[in-house]
């Protein structure tokens, strides 16, 4: 009776469990590859042959195979035989014999059809990874030429990283196209009147030289030979535009139908209004006048108002006096710059400082400098700290005191100087004293020796106590050493020596000298740190420190542009040969605003503000024969200067509509910008698109940031047919622009994009041109292999029931029961008897 409780029970619970239906996940290293074949019309013959044969070679061997046709459409195949037999057709040519219908019928009529018009890698690397089941270890080997026409193939990326199915990517060569226009790129905003710089893509099955047909708006055809080499070219091309507005651009290869047509919105030309004193700079203004700018010259002192600067991009003040301009203009600018987002350019020059000059006015709150009233300084406290330690020995305290000789000649008699040596100890060699005593100070200078140890602590003391009771107007102390210091509280004494109005600028000499100490008190004390490896800079330095502290507003000698920012209107500038300038202004810097150019003593020479919704520059030097001249002649000037005008007016806020088009292969990204007469962002318009000469339908425009409106556009089939697009608001257009559509993609075709082939392979951890045994290698993956267990739980469950049934039918069961009962029966005859 237990034996068939318990196989009873037994199969009960088999039951219950296959009703759970459990599976059993066991790891697998079995290979399943998915090859995708690219029977596109750009793929060479030959090359598609040899793919086909590794195909043959991946059927004949135990991997588990997949195979998948692709061009225009994905078709998966059931093998190599039925690949080969596919039919297949161009609906380009049929389009062009004009039986397109027909022809289609009857190739439809013989089985499978796959156009050859077009490339979809992503949709057939997404199809092949599709095809390979879950319980094999997955691979995709694409044979292609890489040459997509249906997006990136980033677009498949997701689905690959996500099964974590490797790519292997085998490069097919292409079929020759002709060189044919893939894109037209402006660096710059289109002006009337001025030359526009362009880079043309250019794509060519060989190096050769072809002929540009080349028309911008209403102007004469020209014709430019280019060279291009196989593959990608990019040609600079200068496109020129008589009128502003939008205007038709017309680029064509000479004797082929590959043209590139477009529609470029022109903004009106460049417009500067000069104020300037004195003769003109008749060949600067000459120049740029060729380049393309509108000049207006506005006589001084006559008023400037607001009307006078409606159509202007930019205003230069080009030495002129503060005493020249009325009130009312200093008005009509600050408007111009703060409100109405324009440009000033201030060019100093001889004329611009009078006795009051332009220090504390309007002008000045505006610019990125401050202006420094014109006087001498008579009164002058200069004294050196001179390090005389061992490490000094040698050339550098030679140097160093040949230097120090040199900047005492820099001083005018009246003037004071002195000269504090100090190894370990401190030696008032010069006490502070008057500079005309030059020849019995520079032999006391000569007479120093070096020794012992550095600790410039107490020298700086004895500085700040001969110099805090001057009552020079600038006292200035200058600290030269070549080692490390012992610690002491130098920001605490170079803090006191600021209250008292002296100024401290350091110079490290060598490798072992502590620049951080060093950089740190010039900092303190508001002067400058210099550093030099070679002693025999020294002098210079001191030499431009001791001019700097006595120097005069107008500065009339030689001087060099030094770049000090990283801007890119100065990045590619050799200044290193330009030629000097003859003189310059001193300004002080502003915390607002930034270098770019310095004085070779370190006086700002070209600076820039963004202020209000305008600029400002300052250019220390004039625009003029004067202190210019020498770069009027060199080649760089134009660059630079240029390249401050178009910065200058590159971001005046017009009211209008400005309309971007970029094709991604067939779909057309359209970006509108709406901006309002006051200059801020036009929000909540609906704008539509309307596609003019291919459909009638319209595309609503969504808002996706202030002032911006995008809408996705697909590019029409039709091979001929050029993409006009109007963006229209109610019944009015407010931009246009066009996009040609030359030919199917497919037959634009260059070398084969192997770099997007390595990269697909590397992403996903494929091979790029792999070997046999990477290909059918699992690389140390595994899959997970599924095994449902009801169905053998259910056949176990039948095989125990059959097993219980026979067993109580044969009997085998039914003794052991008997027995049991008869055993029962007695044992209760047993407890009667023994009751009674």
């Amino acid at each position: 009776m237990k034996v068939a409780l318990l196989l009873r029970g037994l199969v009960l619970s088999l039951l219950l469990i296959a009703l759970l239906r459990p599976v059993l996940r066991l790891p697998t290293e079995r290979l399943a590859i998915s090859a995708a074949v690219d029977l596109s019309a750009s793929v060479d013959e030959a090359s598609l042959a040899e793919a086909l044969q590794l195909v043959e070679d991946l059927e004949a061997s135990p991997v588990d195979l997949q195979i998948v046709a692709f061009a225009a459409d994905t078709l998966p195949v059931d093998d190599l035989e039925a690949l080969q037999t596919l039919n297949v057709y161009d609906s380009r040519e049929l389009a062009e014999t004009g039986r397109a219908t027909s022809a289609l019928e009857d190739v439809a009529a013989e089985g499978l059809v796959l156009d050859r018009s077009a490339s979809r890698l992503s949709e057939a690397v997404t199809t092949a990874a599709a095809l390979i089941p879950e319980d094999r270890v997955g691979r995709v080997l694409l044979l292609s030429d890489g040459l997509g026409t249906d997006g990136s193939l980033r677009d498949a990326l997701a689905p690959l990283l996500e099964r974590e199915v490797r790519v292997h990517t085998v490069p097919l060569a292409t079929v020759p196209g002709p060189a044919h226009l893939a894109s037209l790129r402006t660096t710059e905003t289109p002006r009337a009147g001025a030359a526009t710089p362009a880079l043309l893509e250019i794509v060519s099955p060989s190096a050769e030289t072809i002929e540009l047909t080349i028309r911008e708006g209403a102007g004469a055809r020209r014709t430019v030979p280019v060279d291009v080499s196989r593959g990608r070219s990019f040609v600079e091309l200068d496109l020129s535009f008589d009128e502003s507005g939008d205007q038709p651009l017309r680029v064509e290869i000479e004797g082929t139908d590959q043209r590139l047509l477009a529609t470029v919105p022109v903004a009106p030309q460049l417009t500067m209004l000069v104020m300037e004193s004195g003769e003109p700079s008749r060949e600067l203004w000459n120049q740029l006048s060729e380049s393309g700018w509108r000049i207006e010259r506005h006589p001084v002192p006559l008023p400037l108002q607001p009307r006078d600067l409606t159509q202007v991009d930019v205003v230069i003040l080009s030495d002129t006096s503060a005493n020249d301009i009325p009130e009312r203009t200093f008005l009509t600018l600050e408007d111009f710059v703060l409100e109405r987002a324009g440009s000033l350019l201030f060019a100093s020059g001889e004329s611009s400082f009078g006795e009051e000059g332009w220090a504390g006015g309007r002008l000045e709150t505006l610019l990125p400098v401050k202006f420094r009233v014109e006087e001498e300084k008579t009164d002058v406290a200069l004294m050196i700290a001179l390090d005389k330690s061992y490490s000094m020995k040698g050339d550098k305290i030679d140097l160093a005191k040949e230097a120090t000789k040199a900047a005492l000649g820099e001083l005018r008699d009246e003037h004071r100087f002195g000269l504090v040596a100090f190894d370990w100890n401190t030696y008032d060699v010069v006490p502070l004293q008057d500079a005309s005593e030059r020849d019995s100070i520079a032999e006391r200078i000569g007479r120093i020796e070096a020794s012992a140890q550095t600790n410039f602590f107490p020298a700086l003391e004895s500085c700040f106590r001969q110099l805090r009771d001057e009552e020079a107007e600038v006292k200035h102390v200058i600290l030269i050493s070549d080692g490390k210091t012992y610690p002491d509280d130098y920001q605490g004494l170079v803090t006191r020596m600021q209250e008292a109005e002296i100024t401290v600028s350091t110079v490290g000499v060598g490798e072992e000298a502590d620049r951080e100490l060093l950089a740190d008190i010039a900092r303190w004390g508001k002067g400058k740190s210099y550093f030099v490896r070679d002693a025999s800079r020294v002098q210079r330095i001191l030499l431009d420190e001791a001019r700097r502290k006595q120097t005069d507003t107008l500065v009339e000698k030689p001087t060099r542009a030094i770049p000090v920012s990283n801007s890119p209107l100065i990045a590619d500038i050799d200044f290193d040969n330009a030629p000097e300038l003859r003189g310059y202004v001193t300004y002080e810097p502003r915390d607002e605003g930034s270098i770019l150019l310095e004085t070779d003593s370190g006086a700002p020479l070209l600076a820039h503000r963004n202020v209000g919704l305008g600029h400002t520059w300052v250019f220390a030097a004039d625009l003029k024969n004067r202190w210019v001249a020498p770069w009027l002649e060199w080649s760089e000037f134009a660059n630079l200067f240029g390249g401050v005008l178009r910065e200058m007016s590159a971001e005046r806020f017009d009211p209008n509509f400005s309309l971007s088009l970029t094709r991604e292969l067939d779909v057309a990204d359209v970006r509108l910008t709406a901006v309002q007469d006051d200059g801020s962002f036009w929000d909540g318009l609906e704008p539509r698109i309307e596609l003019s000469g291919v459909s009638s339908d319209t595309i609503s425009m969504s808002q996706i940031a202030p002032g911006l409106y995008h809408a996705r556009v697909a590019v029409p089939a039709d091979p001929s047919g050029d993409l006009r697009i109007g963006v229209w608001l109610e019944d009015d257009r407010v931009a246009m622009s066009s996009l040609y559509t030359p030919q199917s993609l497919e037959y634009r075709s260059g070398p084969p994009d192997l770099q997007q082939l390595a990269w697909l392979s590397e992403v996903t951890g494929g091979r790029f041109e792999p070997t046999w045994e990477e290909l059918v290698s699992a690389m140390d993956d595994s899959a997970t292999r599924r095994v449902r267990l009801a169905p053998w739980l259910l056949a176990a469950a039948l095989v125990i029931y059959l097993l219980e049934l026979v067993l109580h039918r044969t009997g085998r069961l039914r003794p052991r029961l008997e027995t049991a009962a008869a055993t029962t029966t007695v044992e209760g005859s047993a407890r009667q008897r023994y009751a009674a």
